[in-house]
């Protein structure tokens, strides 16, 4: 991992660092309208604050419009109709979203996501930024830049997590158990999205060690879902095991808003794929 002398792996330091305010996200420069960097400048992932606050509560609106099993019986279905199961999170939410070109969606998504998380995308972009705005507006660039993020994050974050789960899924240990259980496991012990980042807004002490303001520390989320302080056994995949609270969809003051959706997503992609509704088969 980058920054090797300041990763955070221990669960109750990245909750410390999750929960308070000593540290905050990576801020993101700004762009011109309808390009990555606008995106970025403009949803609240990248914000603090009272601007956080207010692009979030956006953002939490448009994901209570978009019903959680609905979603997932969407997601079945296409699966059995024969869409590939990590593909399916991308149509599924756009269709909920009101997107009526879902083509032009599928080839946007990805694009924009490339550079998402990083502002470094891959070439096309900006130009799938400006698609994506074009599909999912008109109205104010938070809204518009809000549902961008339910899509580009929840789309690839999922579809992630579903090759992710697909082969656990098939495993001895998850046979005859709710689908939940399993997904839940693998976002512990397997998680696809396995770090984050944060800049420590104030000099501070984690775990004895000391950050000055302005360094950028990671968090370890694959390392604090098998603390042993926290996870019996944690270095082994058990689906029924009674722990759960792994950090892989954040925790304190900024957990995903988008969790319900996601697993539910999740969920219903790996029963279309294994032919059940109620347990892994």
């Amino acid at each position: 991992m980058d920054n090797p002398d300041l990763v955070i792996g221990r669960y109750g330091d990245v909750v410390a660092v999750l929960s308070g305010t000593r540290f905050a996200v990576p801020p993101a420069a700004g762009g011109p309208p309808a390009s990555l960097a606008w995106l970025r400048r403009t949803v609240c992932r990248f914000s603090e604050g009272a601007e956080h606050e207010r692009r979030r509560a956006i953002v939490v609106d448009a994901l209570h419009a978009l019903d959680p099993a609905r979603l997932r019986r969407r997601a079945r279905d296409l699966v059995r109709a024969g869409g590939a199961p990590a593909g399916v999170a991308c149509p599924v939410l756009g269709e909920a979203l009101g997107v009526t070109d879902l083509d032009a969606l599928a080839e946007a998504v990805p694009a924009a996501a490339s550079g998402y998380l990083t502002g470094r995308g891959r070439d096309g972009a900006d130009a799938a930024v400006a698609v994506l705005v074009r599909l999912l507006g008109p109205g104010p660039d938070e809204a518009v830049a809000g549902r961008i993020a339910i899509l580009v994050q929840a789309a690839e974050a999922t579809a992630a997590l579903v090759r992710t789960a697909l082969p656990y899924a098939r495993r001895p240990e998850s046979r005859g158990l709710p689908v939940e259980d399993v997904v839940a496991e693998v976002l512990r012990f397997d998680p696809p999205v396995p770090a984050m980042r944060r800049v420590a807004a104030e000099d501070a002490r984690l775990g004895g060690r000391a950050i000055p303001r302005g360094a950028v520390v990671t968090l370890d989320l694959r390392a604090a879902n098998r603390d042993p302080a926290v996870f019996d056994d944690p270095d082994r995949f058990d689906p029924g095991r009674r722990e759960r609270g792994h950090l892989t969809f954040g925790a304190g003051r900024r957990p995903c808003p988008g969790a319900a959706q996601a697993l539910h997503l999740a969920c219903g992609a790996i029963e279309g794929a294994a032919g059940g509704t109620e347990g892994v088969r």
